[in-house]
């Protein structure tokens, strides 16, 4: 789907898995055989690959090159290392309040709390990675972009966009490719979304949607409609996400 061989996302999926130290993490988690529910460690790991994927997903749909030396990886650990930290900074503070929540139910499970804290904000680093090559083309503080990213994702509601989207059932292989095609396009909208706002005005982000109010009432409209119904199949999501790309068309 991206163009790239085989090699290209075999080595992605390595090196993104050795930034988040995907395999100390599995370890923790199978260390904990018989200690926790064999659901909960399911999860877990899904979450870590889940993460995998969609750094996966962005480096080889917007052509990034593997890290050429060691002195690359160490700067994008570094990065990570700063974006972890800027969290409790950039978030709501339900949200921060949400993930220090579940890093204190996965220390009482057993954890060590290193691996809780990772986990418990798994969830958010899939924005990680656009941020800094975004922070990287454009010169704007990573702070700045990723406050950016969270207002936009409030404006849009994008989580409990994500959220009606896992209530659709998946009947077969051609449901789950048109959920993980949504779940992408969705993502990558936001985030070029996100670099738009910072182009026009990262000091005054929300101004980008104040010069688009025809964009917005449309979304809102439909967003509104789309919550008043269960969804049965995709085909709502697809006109949705049609309505944020037009606010990429708008002048």
């Amino acid at each position: 789907m991206t163009g790239r061989s085989q090699v290209d996302v075999a080595n992605f999926y390595l090196v993104f898995d050795a930034i988040l130290a995907g395999r100390d993490l599995r370890q923790t988690v199978f260390a904990l055989d018989n200690r926790i529910p064999t659901e909960l460690q399911y999860q877990l790991l899904l979450q870590l690959e889940e993460v995998l994927r969609s750094f996966c997903v962005f480096a080889l749909q917007n052509g990034m090159g593997l890290p050429a030396c060691e002195e690359d990886l160490q700067r994008i650990d570094r990065q990570l290392k700063e974006y972890t930290g800027l969290l409790p900074k950039v978030l709501p503070a339900e949200t921060w309040a949400l993930c220090q929540d579940k890093r204190d139910q996965l220390l009482a499970r057993g954890l060590p709390e290193a691996a809780a804290l990772k986990f418990a904000a798994l969830d958010r680093l899939a924005d990680f990675l656009p941020l800094i090559c975004m922070a990287q083309v454009s010169g704007e503080n990573l702070e700045d972009l990723a406050r950016i990213m969270v207002l936009i994702e409030a404006k849009l509601d994008v989580t409990a966009i994500l959220q009606l989207l896992e209530q659709v059932p998946v009947r077969d292989r051609w449901d789950r490719r048109a959920k993980e095609s949504l779940l992408s396009s969705l993502h990558s909208v936001t985030v070029r979304i996100v670099q738009q706002a910072a182009a026009e005005d990262a000091l005054k982000p929300q101004h980008f949607f104040a010069k688009r109010r025809p964009e917005l009432r449309a979304f809102e409209g439909l967003w509104q409609s789309l919550q008043s119904e269960t969804p049965r199949n995709f085909h709502p999501f697809t006109v949705l996400l049609r309505t944020l790309e037009s606010f990429l068309l708008a002048k």
